[in-house]
């Protein structure tokens, strides 16, 4: 698990998660699954990741077969909406019992363009440093 100074601006978030989208681009899913605080989820292994972005951020495919590919962030073309660090005031999520201190949303690339499918990072305080725990993975 990646862990980040405490002090970490909101440049260092945001190419910690750019370096955590680089590994879904080189297909090293485990390893951007070990990158991240672990998800609490047993289904949510490497395969499980790899299957909810070529579905479109779910779980099962779509009908007619479609997937789409999680491609460079470098060559993407279009808009991209969201790339933001929203400071909050510090929770604990119940779910993993860390404190929460912000949230990042981050659009990913498919199929060369910028899409709505967005990842959602709390950024939590985790043994004095700071963690990323995926909150979401959806088209927003």
């Amino acid at each position: 698990m990646k862990e980040l100074p405490i002090s970490a601006s909101k440049d260092t978030l945001m190419a910690t998660v750019e370096e955590w989208i680089d590994l879904l681009v080189a297909k090293k899913y485990q390893e951007a699954l070990d990158f991240i605080y672990p998800i609490p989820y047993p289904e949510w292994d490497a395969q499980y990741l790899e299957n909810w972005i070529r579905n479109y951020g779910f779980d099962q495919p779509f009908k007619d077969g479609t997937t789409v590919e999680i491609t460079s962030r470098h060559e993407a073309t279009g808009k991209q909406f969201n790339r933001e660090f929203e400071a909050s005031d510090p929770f604990v999520e119940e779910s993993t019992g860390l404190e929460v201190i912000g949230t990042v949303l981050y659009d990913v690339p498919l199929d060369g363009k910028w899409s709505d499918l967005t990842v959602q990072f709390n950024v939590c305080k985790f043994e004095g440093g700071l963690v990323l725990d995926m909150s979401g993975f959806h088209v927003m």
